[in-house]
């Protein structure tokens, strides 16, 4: 896969040319390990579900899409 860096936001083509430097430097990315569910994303989705906001979201691409309604 190519990835042209000039359309990528900055922060993203940043991390992205680190990343191949550590690479090249032979670096072996570290795994990601999760220590369980994040407490802020928690209290969001409750909060999300909870005020009807992601009731309406579904409803809104259901509406525009026939094939999601149901």
């Amino acid at each position: 896969m190519t990835v042209d860096l000039e359309v990528l936001p900055a922060p993203l083509a940043d991390a992205v040319r680190a990343a191949r430097r550590r690479r090249a430097a032979g670096d072996a990315p570290k795994p990601f390990v999760s220590t369980g569910p994040d407490p802020l994303i928690g209290g969001w989705a409750r909060q999300v579900v909870q005020s009807g906001e992601l009731d309406a979201a579904i409803d809104e691409v259901s509406a525009a899409d026939p094939d999601l309604a149901s």
